[in-house]
């Protein structure tokens, strides 16, 4: 069965990368990047650098072509594509930002939280050490990108002249600033929020989306009758309230299952599997390819745990798995059949 055959008929081979297959077999050796790319989500996880690395195929592909025809850039940094090249090394940020999807939507935080590269950065830390940021203000980078939107009100006004001035009324009316801004940290610091309802919060800006029910409920009769499901419906309030808090706490969660509730919020994302199957009900049927596929639930079992811990992999296939998440993307098909029982029927 050649690659191509592997590709048209189960998803088993789609996330073998191009060199992987250009190394092990003469099926790869003549199959360009973007015939790869075109036909299959075979190439999606291979990075520039790599492709320019290993192969003649990528050496002439830019990265705005790179951008414009698949995905095989969409996590490529800039500070990446900067080190690793001459295609980058002239690109601005802004330029960035400006010409494709790659930049518009890497906040500060994802880099703080996907690299090391970005970890210790602050913004005040970005702005002071290079030219990419320092001549960047405020306002601008709120207008032109993601880039500012994890920046609060407050540390906006604590670290630098430009928020000085900005109220926050003004900050919920023209940018996402103030979106992390908890209503009751809003109420304590300021006459700006005193009079404010939660719900005129909700309704008209992303001030309040932190807030949790739970603290909502404990703190005023403002949310006393607001349901959960109401909450989530309509807001990001309820994102980081765990399952297993809302059942503990109250008797809005009783009946939300956690798939329902993993399709509509964040509210159960922190939550492991084996947590969910040790302490509910709720989690019992719901099988491991459905937890992975709609959110990061998953994201870190291994195939061996899922296999040796619960009922739960059992019929689960590695074409499933390889389909789904990136849960088995370093482990090879062969590794995978190789290694336990479950596949030892299914042939490449």
């Amino acid at each position: 069965m050649t690659v191509s055959d592997c590709i048209a008929h189960s998803k088993q081979c789609r996330d073998m990368t191009v060199y992987d297959c250009i190394a092990h077999s003469k099926q790869c050796r003549d199959m360009t990047v973007s015939d790869c790319s075109a036909h299959s989500k075979q190439c999606r996880d291979m990075i520039v650098s790599d492709c320019i690395a290993h192969s003649k195929q990528c050496r002439d592909m830019t990265v705005s072509d790179c951008i414009a025809h698949s995905k095989q850039c969409r996590d490529m940094t800039v500070y990446d594509c900067i080190a690793h090249s001459k295609q980058c090394r002239d690109m601005t940020v802004s330029d960035c930002i400006a010409h494709s999807k790659q930049c518009r939507d890497m906040t500060v935080s994802d880099c703080i939280a996907h690299s090391k590269q970005c970890r210790h950065m602050t913004v005040s830390d970005c702005i002071a050490h290079s030219k990419q940021c320092r001549d960047m203000i405020v306002s601008d980078c709120i207008a032109h990108s993601k880039q500012c939107r994890d920046m609060t009100v407050s540390d906006c006004i604590a670290h630098s002249k430009q928020c000085r001035d900005m109220t926050v009324s003004d900050c919920s009316a023209h940018s996402k600033q103030c979106r992390d801004m908890i209503v009751s940290d809003c109420i304590a610091h300021s006459k700006q929020c005193r009079d404010m309802t939660v719900s005129d919060c909700i309704a008209h800006s992303k001030q309040c989306r932190d807030m949790t029910v739970y603290d909502c409920i404990a703190h005023s009769k403002q949310c006393r009758d607001m349901t959960v499901s109401d909450c989530i419906a309509h807001s990001k309030q309820c994102r980081d309230m765990t399952v297993y808090d809302c059942i503990a706490h109250s008797k809005q969660c009783r009946h939300m299952t956690v798939s329902d509730c993993i399709a509509h919020s964040k509210q159960c994302r922190d939550m492991i599997v084996s947590d969910c199957i040790a302490h509910s009900k709720q989690c019992r049927d719901m099988t491991v390819s459905d937890c992975i596929a709609h959110s990061k639930q998953c994201r870190d079992m291994t195939v061996y745990d899922c296999i040796a811990h619960s009922k739960q992999c059992r019929d689960m296939t590695v074409y499933d798995f390889i389909a789904h998440s990136k849960q088995c993307r370093d482990m090879t098909v062969s590794d995978c059949i190789a290694r336990s029982k479950q596949y030892r029927d299914m042939t490449v």
